[in-house]
């Protein structure tokens, strides 16, 4: 019977490793969040849970290139693997996964493999920096090495054209999106480091955009490097393979690969429906995929929006009745996997998921009728869909027979006794039909098993569709065994199938929490525990404890604990540590992480893997060792003299704590906090987050033994043995010769206050003192307000000496951009600019939204024109516009009504002298837009700013653009950019999309003429 037939589909499916995604108890659906937030999902987890869905498809959790009209296809293209994007910070997605595993149901990610972000320099939505035209993303980091170039495509377009050869089709560029090279051990190893991080967090698979278009053997080599996902098992994959149009490739090469994408079906059954060809549908899946490969779709965010095959009839939202009947149609047969969409409603095919003004994704909010407000469409909830799902979990792996189709209606068995029958009509109609089912008492589940019907005369059943057109009978088990003989023997079927919910309880955490015999104090103030999992009362628990003399302790922690070796226990990301019978916490995973603030005391030789790629053995003297590139500890405890301690830290760093540093236990307030990259090589020059330089040499080292050392410096810091050195709390530390400090990464911070010294005679006080002398090596002084950091990929880590570098006052020059371009009516020009970050060793500086800290970005104050009738869209766009940059409206940034600004405004002149839009300086014509600035001309690269145009249809696109300018203020350029290139304190005359320009020094008092906006 049912339970049989289960065990048949689950023998007969096992082809792949990829196909499993690991749903809990008999549900197989897949939804598809489309553009929710990661908190939306996290709320919707237990309603999907209750409804019967297996899994959620995400949108794409890399950050993306920000495009201005915050179109959805910003999502694919991304810019970096940093988990950051319109729907939400890492910390959300890690709490949304967690908590939708803990409901039963699995998460899926959409993710880009294929390509990078295209176009010219800008920023994704997290700040980090790129060049798609120079296939340069540092945040990555990928250069033009690791993409697909001319040479490996034959269009001299570099564009995928020539379909009919697999080599282009996977090699060259598609919609002008960089091609990565998945050959290369380099590139899978990024693309597997985001995966593995993905399955950390407790994701079980991945829909893989575009994968058509990368090597079926590329994609084996990745897929098989992945790690295992937290239930057990290998992770799904959902390959999309777009197979509508014939062209060179198969979608059988990706059988292997997981499930594999039946564009074809969306198209079949919409056109059966659309054009009420019903006779069709008994026979539609015979042309599919193998059903153990294909994943089943009535519409995707592509096709729903026409972009795969325009024309098709593909059915969406916007036909209601006809889309209801397409998905029970397919939920109901059970073939293959099948995934049902969740869209917002939308008119222009371009348009972003519902937003605010300030373009952040607005809530789903559901109703109690199935709809959902905020713009959203919410089909995962229609009562129609949601009564399919029940029924397709309930029969779930019987076998569909004795399908029936006429011109206008369809009907079929799953199993022996449940029945799916659609018509094509709209009101209300009535049918007699032969079935199979045993003569008894049924009842229709689309209504909620409300409507009651009865099977006689050998099959005879006489049915009435409801608005949906839709019937489906299952046994009424509310009726007396008297009055029916259908058999419920081995069917999953019980009383309350309607309104079951599925348990909370999953496989992934233990269900029960017993801490009897654990010895956890309770003397603290504010002492938290946060406990997900099950806690074993065994006494080697016991070992475990907080100790007393802290006033906020927290230990958050999401997992189980037991008392044996080698039991599973995962921590907030998602890793495994091994608890023994003493209490020992082994490492070997990628993203460890655990926070904790107080004192844990346990047994010597303790080993515990702590934040981001690095080994701490906790032993009886508590030390530290090293050897992996990301590390990050926050630590409570004193400083010791213990030998042979080794400690690596924050951001990409080595310090070698060596014969005098290790950690224990006693105090009360003691951190090792350092972020940046620090040389072991003398006269390296470093500015630091606090804006001093620091010369430090190779004979810098630290040893502490006081009750409140903190490197967070307020005094003095030589180089020299015994010197000494005061703390935040001013206890008396002395620095000996024992660490030294190596530099091979690439982002150096470090962040001190008070008074260093890097040679016998150089002495540094910083703000908050008074002034200092550097000595004679060191290259530049330190009283600034945003200086910044970069380091090349070296082991000298030397600053690029082109970085902007700062003075003691900024330097406020009057700037004026002249840009010709005629314009539609109601079109405004902008610019955006600032420095390339290329111009810059690793370009880190320039990846950081925090403006006041960002080297690409330019300081500069609006002046009140000079022209009779200013525009009032210049105005409202000029307030709140501080700086020259590259990443579009700042965030206090003003509107025009409620149009964002895309940049900084520019204004329409004219050179007639009787015209309301005349300004004296335009002595050109007509259609010169100007932007008229003060300008920190420190901050700019020797005096030169970059910069393009912006229209509301996007950037501004030439060649040539740097060309070298005439004119009395003309001079060359120190490098060439492909944007225009503008020379601070002076007039600057361009032409939209050209390169001819002038350069100018403004005549008389011109350079102090008017007000500035504020």
């Amino acid at each position: 019977m049912l339970g049989v037939f289960i065990s048949i589909l689950l023998v007969g499916g096992a082809v792949s490793d990829f196909t499993d995604l690991h749903c809990v108890g008999n549900t197989s659906i897949v939804v598809h969040l489309f553009e929710w937030k990661w908190t939306d999902i996290e709320k919707e987890c237990e309603f999907l849970a209750q409804a019967g869905y297996c899994a959620v498809q995400t949108s794409v959790v890399t950050e993306n290139k920000y495009e201005v009209t915050r179109p959805w296809w910003e999502r694919y293209q991304p810019v970096s693997y940093k988990i950051s994007t319109r729907s939400g910070t890492e910390d959300q997605f890690a709490s949304m996964v967690r908590t939708c595993n803990n409901f039963g149901v699995r998460i899926i990610h959409d993710v880009v493999l294929n390509h990078m972000a295209r176009g010219d320099v800008g920023l994704g939505v997290a700040g980090s920096f790129f060049n798609g035209t120079g296939l340069y993303y540092p945040a990555v980091p990928y250069n033009v090495s690791h993409f697909h170039t001319h040479n490996d495509c034959s269009e001299p377009s570099n564009q995928i054209s020539n379909t009919s050869t697999s080599d282009d089709l996977r090699h060259c560029q598609l919609l002008n999106l960089p091609d990565l090279d998945q050959s290369q051990d380099y590139v899978r190893s990024k693309i597997v480091g985001l995966l593995d991080r993905l399955v950390d967090h407790g994701s079980v698979g991945f829909r893989v955009d575009a994968a058509k278009h990368i090597h079926p053997a590329d994609l084996k080599y990745i897929y098989d490097s992945v790690k295992d996902v937290l239930p057990g098992g290998r992770p799904a994959f959902i390959n999309e393979v777009v197979n509508t149009i014939p062209d060179a490739i198969s979608s059988d090469e990706y059988y292997d690969l997981g499930l594999v994408t039946e564009f074809r079906y969306s198209e079949m059954i919409g056109e059966a429906l659309t054009k009420v060809d019903y006779s069709k549908l008994c026979g539609v899946f015979q042309t599919l995929l193998r059903e153990q490969s294909a994943l089943l779709f009535i519409d995707n965010h592509d096709t729903q929006r026409g972009r795969e095959r325009p024309g098709s009839i593909v059915l969406n939202y916007k036909t209601p009745s006809l889309y209801k009947r397409a998905q029970a149609f397919t939920l109901a047969s059970g073939y293959g996997t099948q995934r049902v969409m969740s869209s917002y409603f939308f008119q222009d095919t371009e348009a972003g998921p519902p937003a605010d003004s300030n373009e952040h994704i607005l809530d789903v909010l559901p109703h109690a009728d199935g709809t959902c407000g905020n713009g959203w469409v919410c089909e995962h909830r229609w009562e129609a869909i949601r009564n399919i799902v029940k029924f397709s979990n309930l029969v779930k792996g019987s076998p569909l027979t004795n399908c029936q189709a006429t011109a206008n209606t369809v009907s079929f068995m799953r199993g022996d006794n449940t029945l799916f029958w659609m018509t094509s009509d709209d009101v209300t109609s009535t049918e007699t039909i032969l079935t199979n089912l045993t003569d008894g008492a049924y009842c229709d589940l689309m209504t909620d098993c409300q409507k009651k019907y009865v099977v006689h005369d050998s099959g005879n059943v006489t049915l009435t569709a409801a608005e949906d057109g839709i019937v489906v009978l299952v046994p009424d088990l509310s009726a007396s065994i008297e009055s029916s003989s259908v058999s419920t023997t081995n069917m999953f079927f019980s009383t309350d199938y309607i309104t079951d919910t599925l348990t909370t309880t999953t496989t992934l955490y233990p269900d029960t929490v017993s801490t009897t015999g654990d010895t956890w104090s309770t003397d603290y103030s504010t002492l938290q525990i946060s406990i997900s999992g099950a806690i074993t009362d065994q006494p080697a628990i016991s070992s475990v404890s907080l100790s007393a003399g802290y006033t906020s302790p927290q230990i958050s922690v999401i997992g189980s604990i037991t008392d044996h070796p080698n039991s599973d226990y995962r921590t907030t990301d998602h890793v495994d540590i091994n608890w023994t019978s003493g209490v020992s916490l082994t490492a070997g995973y990628i993203s460890p992480q655990i926070s904790v603030t107080g004192s844990i005391t346990d047994q010597p030789a303790t080993d515990y893997k702590t934040t981001d790629h690095f080994d701490i053995n906790w032993t009886s003297s508590v030390s530290l060792t090293a050897g992996y590139t990301t590390p990050q500890i926050s630590v409570t405890g004193s400083i010791t003299d213990q030998p042979s301690t080794d400690y690596k830290t924050t951001d990409h760093f080595d310090i070698n704590w060596t014969s005098s540093v290790s950690l224990t236990a006693g105090y009360t307030t003691p951190q090792i906090s350092v972020i940046g990259s620090i040389t072991d090589q003398p006269s390296n020059d470093y500015r630091t987050t606090d804006h001093l330089d620091i010369n430090w040499t190779s004979r810098v080292s630290m040893t502490a033994d006081y009750s409140t050392p903190q490197i967070s410096v307020t005094g003095s810091i030589a180089d020299q043995p015994t010197s000494d050195y005061k703390t935040t709390n001013n206890p008396d530390t002395n620095w000996s010769s024992g660490i030294s400090l190596t530099a091979v990464y690439t982002t150096p911070q470090i962040s001190f206050t008070g008074s260093l010294t890097d040679q016998s005679t150089g002495d540094y006080i910083t703000s908050d003192h008074s002034n200092s002398n550097w000595a004679t090596d060191v290259s530049s002084t330190a009283d600034y307000i945003t200086p910044s950091v970069n380091l090349n990929t070296s082991t000298s880590s030397q600053v690029d000496s082109t970085t902007p570098t700062a003075s003691t006052a900024p330097d406020w020059r009057r700037t004026v951009i002249f840009i010709q371009k005629q314009t539609s009516p109601g079109q405004d020009v902008f610019i955006r600019g600032g420095i390339d970050g290329s111009r810059f060793s690793g370009a880190k500086a320039c990846e950081n939204s925090d403006y006041d800290h960002n080297a690409c970005v330019i300081p500069i104050r609006h002046r009140v024109l000079g022209i009779r009738e200013p525009t009032p869209a210049r105005d409202a766009w000029s307030q709140g516009d501080n700086y020259l940059d590259w990443f579009g409206p700042e965030p206090n940034q003003g509107k025009h009504g409620s149009q964002p600004a895309q940049g900084t405004p520019a204004q329409w002149t004219s050179s007639n002298p009787n015209g309301k839009y005349y300004d004296s300086l335009n002595t050109y014509g007509d259609h010169y837009w100007v932007v008229d600035v003060d300008m920190d001309c420190s901050k700019t690269y020797q005096g030169f700013f970059e910069f393009k145009g912006v229209l509301s249809n996007g950037w501004e696109v030439g060649t040539s653009l740097d060309m070298d300018c005439t004119g009395d203020g003309a001079v060359p350029f120190p490098y060439h950019a492909g944007n225009h290139i503008g020379r601070c304190g002076f007039i600057n005359v361009y032409h939209y999309a050209s390169g001819p320009c002038e350069i100018h020094a403004f005549a008389g008092s011109s350079q102090a003429d008017n007000a500035v906006i504020g």
